[in-house]
């Protein structure tokens, strides 16, 4: 598990989005619920969940954001309401938490990894 976590806080682009080419709000929702369910175990997390539900709200501001298909396989495809169900819950979880979560909690783990800056490039694991 502790792999699989870090492995998603160093994918995290610098604007606090996730994403193979570039953020969407998407892959952004799936790592965000990812990351607050387990924020108990790991709760160095909590800076990168933040970031990324900000990179939510400021795109889902004006309604619906625009769902970009993703690549699956070789074909395109974009679940529309499984989508739209990870970046909804994503919001109101995070804020939810937000309240809930100790204050010594919310400290950043000093090996946490910091996110990539927007121009570097991605190792594939």
């Amino acid at each position: 598990m502790r792999d699989a976590v870090a492995w998603v806080l160093a994918s995290q682009n610098a604007d606090g989005s996730w994403g193979l080419a570039g953020g969407t709000v998407e892959e952004t929702g799936y790592a965000v619920n990812s990351l607050l369910a387990v924020q108990a175990a790991y709760p160095w997390v909590r800076d990168a969940a933040d970031r990324g539900a900000r990179y939510l709200s400021d795109r889902c501001t004006d309604g619906e954001p625009a769902y970009p298909p993703l690549w699956t396989g070789k074909v395109l495809y974009t679940p529309c309401r499984v989508v739209r169900a990870a970046v909804l819950g994503a919001r109101p979880q995070h804020a939810r938490l937000q309240h809930t979560c100790p204050p010594a909690a919310r400290l950043s783990h000093p090996r946490a990894p910091a996110p990539r800056s927007a121009g570097s490039p991605r190792s594939r694991r």
